[in-house]
């Protein structure tokens, strides 16, 4: 299966010129930076950064994905459901769709495999901020005897999980390297 293209269609020669267009090509892909971390299985996450048509760069992230199990897959064929990639890619759209602010993805596909989709690939930008991993303690610090700002921090997580409860999302990965901190003058951003 080709690439599935979001409404970022001026990102399509980019694309194109990376391999980013084919299941293929995103396995082929050699370069960026491995980010690796425990329990991963058969999936990896590679941070890029590429030249834009007009030069700048562009961070985006390659996530692939191995095949599922045979088990998984005959669980999937007989049930049915997509492949991780599709479920991701959907799941983004959904999200940006119902206003709730994440990344945008960029690129999907799947190669066809017995019982369902094979391997796969998704291609998602980057967002504003850093996760409140690992930048969390350090904005309490600062903010301790600073009550508005952390009523500002408690509203601005509060919409978040409001908006994914909206949108049909119970938020199985709602934990502190997912959630991304951008503060502005004005408090985080929401």
């Amino acid at each position: 299966m080709s690439a599935v293209q979001t409404d970022i269609p001026a990102e399509a020669a980019l694309l194109k010129r990376h391999g980013f267009d084919t299941v293929d090509g995103a396995f082929a892909f050699a370069g960026g930076e491995a980010l690796t971390k425990p329990r991963l299985g058969s999936r990896e996450r590679i941070r890029l950064s590429l030249a834009g048509d007009d030069g700048r760069p562009i961070v985006w992230y390659l996530k692939r994905y191995g095949a599922d199990s045979w088990a998984t897959r005959l669980c999937r064929r007989i049930f049915g459901g997509a492949g991780a990639a599709r479920r991701e890619f959907e799941s983004i759209c959904r999200l940006h769709a119902a206003g709730v602010p994440t990344m945008r993805a960029v690129a999907m596909g799947e190669a066809p495999g017995a019982f369902g989709p094979g391997r796969g690939y998704l291609v998602v930008t980057s967002v504003p901020g850093e996760a409140l991993e690992r930048c969390g303690e350090d904005f309490l610090a600062r903010h301790a005897g600073d009550a508005q700002a952390l009523d500002a921090f408690n509203d601005a997580l509060a919409d978040l999980a409001s908006g994914l409860h909206a949108a049909g999302f119970t938020h199985r990965d709602f934990y502190a390297s997912h959630i991304f901190l951008d503060p502005t003058p004005e408090g985080p951003r929401r």
